[in-house]
Formats: C-alpha cells, sequence, structure tokens
C-alpha cells in the first residue's frame, strides 16, 4: 500500500532540495525531467512518481469492496467538511490541525472557508518543528465560490477538485521542518507519496463532501 510503498520502494533522496515543491496553478504541474527527443528538449514525468500514480491507482480500485473487508478505512475531517477512505495503516499515522480563518483569509482571492494542515506521528516525533500545525506534509484548504483571478485561485497552490459551490487546493510545504536536514530526508518518500495521494483523481473521486 502507500505507506509501505513509501517506506521501502522509493528512491533513496540525497538532499532536501530535490524534493518537488508545487509553487503554482498550472492544471499540469509535474514532476519532471529533461529527455532529448529529436532534438527536441520535453518533458516526462519521472519514475518514481509514475510509480506512486500507479500504487494510488490500484489501492482506489475496488473501494466500497475494501471498506467491506475491513482493507480500507473512513478517514473523517469535520473542520474541511469530508471524509475520504484510507488504508488502516495510513489511518493510524496520519494527523492534521485545523487552522483558524482570518477574516482577511475568507475575503479576496483567497476566499478560504477552512484550511487544514497534515502530519505523521512519526514525523512529530522527529521535532517539534514537524507538529501538524507545521504542515510538513503539506495543507488542504477549502475554497467557497470563484476568485476574482481565476489564475490565481489557489494561491501558490494546486487546485486539486471542484464541487457544487467551491473547491479545495492543496499546497506542498515550503521549507523542511526538522533541524537535521540529513534526518528529514529519510522521509523523503513518504512525503512524496502523501502529496501524490492529495493530488490523485483517483483519490478524490472517493472522497466524501458534506454541505458547510
Amino acid at each position: 500500500g502507500l505507506v509501505w510503498y513509501a517506506n521501502n520502494v522509493q528512491k533513496d533522496i540525497d538532499s532536501v532540495e530535490e524534493v518537488p515543491v508545487v509553487t503554482d496553478d498550472s492544471e499540469d504541474v509535474e514532476e519532471t525531467t529533461e529527455v532529448e527527443n529529436g532534438g527536441e528538449t520535453t518533458n516526462s514525468i519521472s519514475e518514481d512518481r509514475r510509480e506512486r500514480q500507479e500504487i494510488i491507482a490500484q489501492l482506489y480500485t475496488n473501494v466500497e469492496e475494501k471498506l467491506e473487508t475491513g482493507e480500507m478505512v473512513w478517514y473523517e475531517i469535520p473542520e474541511l467538511g469530508i471524509r475520504f477512505p484510507v488504508e488502516k495503516s495510513v489511518k493510524e499515522e496520519l494527523v492534521y490541525a485545523n487552522i483558524p480563518i482570518t477574516k482577511k483569509m475568507k475575503e479576496g482571492d483567497s476566499g478560504k472557508t477552512s484550511l487544514t494542515y497534515f502530519s505523521t506521528k512519526k514525523m512529530e516525533n522527529l521535532s517539534s518543528y514537524c507538529s501538524a500545525e507545521n504542515g510538513p506534509l503539506g495543507s488542504l484548504s477549502r475554497r467557497a465560490g470563484e476568485p476574482t483571478d481565476p489564475s490565481r485561485s489557489c494561491g501558490g497552490g494546486l487546485r486539486v477538485h471542484d464541487f457544487d459551490g467551491g473547491y479545495f487546493c492543496f499546497t506542498t510545504l515550503q521549507a523542511t521542518c526538522a533541524p537535521n536536514a540529513q534526518e528529514f530526508t529519510l522521509y523523503g518518500g513518504e512525503i512524496q507519496s502523501y502529496w501524490e495521494l492529495f493530488r490523485s483523481q483517483d483519490f478524490w473521486n472517493t472522497v466524501i463532501i458534506d454541505n458547510k
């Protein structure tokens, strides 16, 4: 599953700088490498990311059956008004913190109605700076309506799912959370796997969204 893959299959990461960070709103944000194609330089998705996508697509197949057998369970975030199926190991490990929304966040192009940061229990044990409140696994925000400027609908994040009355944005971490960068990179595979999960349409097809 997702956690097993992250811990056992993910390739070693040499430095924190190599962990990809999503910083814009493009609909086709990819972790890419340059390849030569008939004299022209094109972008192709990395092998690691393709493997992560395939794992998630397989995981989110026959979800109803997996829920019935207990292979998957519901993970609820009432503050975001959503619940989604995950492996038991993910539910036991994934933690979140709801961030209070200020008046400024609700106004203008931001339009946030709720914001949730993510971490894991293992990462929180690594350092207090890796707590859910600091969002080392990134954040999901729920937004109402449409922004004045559609090209900046998620600020520095990625618009991952639309629903009746609004949409969700996912934003990755912008810096490492651990004082020891080398120790932090040990979680690189797990971090990227969660990023891929929150950006996956296979995942969002199973998310149940409550009216708020």
